[in-house]
This record gives C-alpha cells, structure tokens and sequence, in this order.
C-alpha cells in the first residue's frame, strides 16, 4: 500500500511539473501586478499550455498580462495572447507556486471601423467572483453592457481554485 503511494505521489509531482508555471515570469510582481498602474508585462509563450495557446491557428505575437491578484490560496491572473490579427483574454487561476490550475479563454480584439465584427472581454473582479461582459464595442462612446453587450459570464473562484461558471446570461435585444 505505502509503495502504491509513493508512485502515485510521484505521478502527481511529475504531472504537476508538467502543469504550465509562470514563476520565472510572475515572481518579480510579488503576488499583484495591473496593466493600469504598471507596463510592459509578459509572459513566456513556452509557460503557457497548449489549449490556451491553440485557442486560434496563428503566429503569436505577444502575450500580455492584464491583472495578477491573490485570491483563496492562489492567485487570479488575466492576461491576453495577441496572434498576428486577433486577440484572447484569458482568466485562470494559478496555485501559489504560479502553476495554472485553471482558466477560460474569451475573444478579446477590437481593431476599430466595422465594429459589428470585433468583440471585447472586460473582466470585473471582486474576492472570488470574476464577471465577464462580452460586447460588440460601438465607435461612438465607451461601450457598456446594456448597449453593446452580447453575453455575460459569473464565475466563482473555488477554494481548489477551480472556475465555475455560476451564471451566463445573454442580453435581452430590445424590438
């Protein structure tokens, strides 16, 4: 029984090796960074996992972090990945040892002009709550929900730190 352990335990070291950690990229923030106090944020793309990466068959161009603050046992990290013509937001939540545990990616790219074919990811946070409010940006004012939106996701930040999606909703159209 005890050898039984020991080899699961290893199993489960080596597996979580193989989870992607950012501690060579993250541990210089000291546990908060947020890209409307600080610049020039990155992360390294070999870090990252390949389900992230993949999220579009393009040239990588930059991956940049938006938001790193501790929640539960962890932290709760945002960042965007800018392929060569579009862009992800990724929200995941990483242990404290800065391996992701957990994450979701959403469109993220607004290039201007013909709005009606760019959608944004604003993220609200809040303890262990993250809100995801996707829109269609207008050109003419900042864009809101009410007016813009096309989709909203709750997520709860579990004390495994495991996402959960507790809520989406779509906006109502008026007719």
């Amino acid at each position: 029984m005890n050898t039984l352990l020991g080899i699961l335990t290893i199993f489960y070291y080596i597996g979580h090796e193989d989870l992607s950690c950012l501690k060579s990229d993250l541990a210089q923030y000291n546990g908060y960074y947020t890209s409307m106090e600080m610049r020039g944020g990155t992360l390294t793309q070999s870090n990252i996992p390949l389900e992230i990466l993949n999220a579009k068959k393009q040239k990588i161009e930059l991956i940049s972090l938006e938001h790193l603050i501790a929640v539960q046992n962890g932290f709760l990290l945002l960042f965007n990945v800018n392929y060569s013509n579009y862009r992800t937001l990724v929200v995941s939540t990483i242990d404290s040892q800065y391996c992701i545990v957990d994450f979701k990616v959403y469109p993220n790219f607004y290039a201007g002009g013909d709005t009606k074919q760019d959608t944004i990811a604003i993220p609200w946070f809040n303890s262990n709550h993250v809100t995801i409010e996707l829109m269609n940006p207008n050109k003419e004012n900042r864009p809101t929900y009410e007016t813009d939106g096309l989709w909203k996701e709750n997520l709860l930040i579990k004390t495994n730190l495991k996402l959960e999606l507790k809520e989406q909703t779509a906006r109502k159209l008026a007719r």
